[in-house]
């Protein structure tokens, strides 16, 4: 199996597909003028801008497959049907799939990164707050 960082969640009217791949992140990025880790400690700091988190969600919709007009018409619109505390969390869910999911495979035993890793979501209220989106991972098979 291969790792995706591919999540389905509701948002706002429907189900839509979140992605943010390595291009994706990249975008971002350049975008923001940081890396990627820069960007979401400012974040997990309350320290975000709304167009960022626009920016980021617009992103992950093109990445799961959208059309990037279609993508910020539904971020437009989907923002503005939700109060922003369920943005923020539709936004940890997307982060989280994206660079704390590992790779299948690469995972086997745990080691001090696996350890500190872990000890990062559970201190942060962001990673560990109970989201009323449901996910649906998908996994695609590997050759």
């Amino acid at each position: 199996m291969t790792w995706t960082a591919l999540i389905e969640v509701p948002f706002a009217d429907e189900l839509h597909r979140f992605r943010l791949g390595l291009g994706q992140l990249e975008d971002l990025e350049t975008r923001f003028r940081v890396g990627t880790i820069e960007w979401v400690e400012r974040f997990r700091a309350n320290q975000w801008r709304i167009g960022e988190m626009r920016a980021v969600l617009i992103t992950a919709l093109v990445g799961g497959g959208m059309d990037a007009a279609q993508a910020k018409e539904v971020v437009d619109r989907c923002m503005m049907a939700w109060p922003m505390v369920k943005n923020v969390k539709l936004f940890w869910l997307i982060v989280n799939a994206a660079i704390l999911e590992p790779p299948s495979g690469l995972s086997a035993g745990k080691d001090q990164a696996d350890e500190e890793e872990e000890e990062m979501v559970s201190a942060s209220p962001a990673f560990s707050a109970s989201a009323e989106p449901s996910v649906t991972r998908r996994k695609k098979s590997g050759a």
